[in-house]
């Protein structure tokens, strides 16, 4: 089975001036990455996923909910509150780190999402990112098959619900600010495009 690894990581508390290797590796092409603060995060890709609460010196396998077939996004708000999507289009919601977990559909008439890969070389991430900014308001942002441009999904009601709304910019790579103001979106061979939500 495949395990998103690689031969040695380092870890930076300097914004990357000086660097120190780590005991551990986890992470390489194709990782989805997400940390709350310098010390909790997830990384992996497709059904494998591990998780730090010491800044990456140490790994854990995430065990993630039962069912999931493979995962396009994560993110962490707190070191407790994490939210992966699924290749189905579901959300999956913890409030203790991975223990337990609460689904809700994104409402979606086509799931397909663009560049999601489970094989085992995987050197792309999923066209996909989540973001929430409190336990209701929530952004997703997808490349869906069949759609010209990024979709955004917002929630006010931690995922139970969802509006609909067409991004301008093609489809590509996106990433999300933390405070979800900012889409910053890599479209192959024209560039990257930020997108500003007013």
């Amino acid at each position: 089975m495949w395990q998103c690894s690689i031969r040695e990581s380092a870890l930076s508390t300097d914004g990357g001036k000086t660097w120190v290797k780590t005991k551990e590796s986890a992470g390489s092409s194709g990782c989805i990455v997400a940390f709350a603060d310098t010390k909790a995060g997830w990384i992996g890709n497709g059904t494998n996923f591990k998780k730090t609460a010491d800044g990456g010196t140490i790994w854990e396998k995430l065990t993630l909910p039962e069912g999931v077939t493979g995962v396009v996004a994560t993110a962490l708000r707190t070191p407790k509150d994490g939210y992966l999507v699924d290749i189905k289009g579901n959300l999956h919601i913890t409030k203790d780190g991975g223990e337990t977990w609460t689904s809700h559909s994104l409402g979606l008439d086509n799931p397909e999402i663009l560049n999601y890969s489970s094989g085992m070389f995987v050197m792309e991430t999923p066209q996909a990112a989540v973001r929430f900014f409190d336990a209701n308001n929530g952004l997703v942002v997808l490349g869906l098959s069949g759609e010209t441009n990024m979709v955004a999904l917002r929630t006010a009601d931690g995922g139970k619900t969802w509006k609909k709304e067409s991004l301008t910019g093609g489809l590509g790579k996106p990433y999300l600010s933390r405070d979800g103001k900012f889409l910053t979106l890599n479209v192959m061979n024209e560039g990257v495009t930020v997108l500003e939500y007013k």
